[in-house]
């Protein structure tokens, strides 16, 4: 039976190599799987719950349906995407929901949440 002690210098050395080898192809395969884990997890819309102070644009319109054995509720929500290109759920009344238009821009403060126009957005820009 051949061990590793039978084994020439040689041949000891090209199993560490291949065992080395392996290693690092699994830690790069390990690292590769996270980057990409990282960039799905940032680009997708979140359910954020509580965002104090934000502007972005409106880039999609949303209403959902919940269904409970007392009846249904609705959640109107809008998509917003800030400048740097995150984007994230915020929660809105029917009556803002229905003022809202995909490509406005919106604002929120902490007292208050606008809707702005392309053009109004532009004006307050330094």
């Amino acid at each position: 039976m051949n061990t590793l002690r039978d084994r020439k210098p040689t041949d000891v050395g090209k199993v560490v190599r291949e065992v080395a080898l392996r290693s690092v192809l699994i830690l790069l395969a390990l690292i590769t799987v996270g980057a990409v884990g990282a960039v799905i997890y940032r680009c997708s819309t979140t359910n954020v719950t509580d965002r104090r102070e934000f502007t972005g644009k409106i880039v999609d319109k949303r209403i959902s349906v919940y269904e409970w054995r007392e009846g249904s509720s609705f959640a109107n929500t809008l998509v917003i995407e800030e400048e740097n290109g995150y984007r994230f759920q915020f929660t809105v009344t029917e009556e803002m929901y229905s003022r809202a238009k995909v490509g406005m821009w919106i604002r929120r403060t902490k007292r208050e949440v606008e809707f702005l126009t392309e053009r109004e957005m532009n004006e307050q820009s330094p």
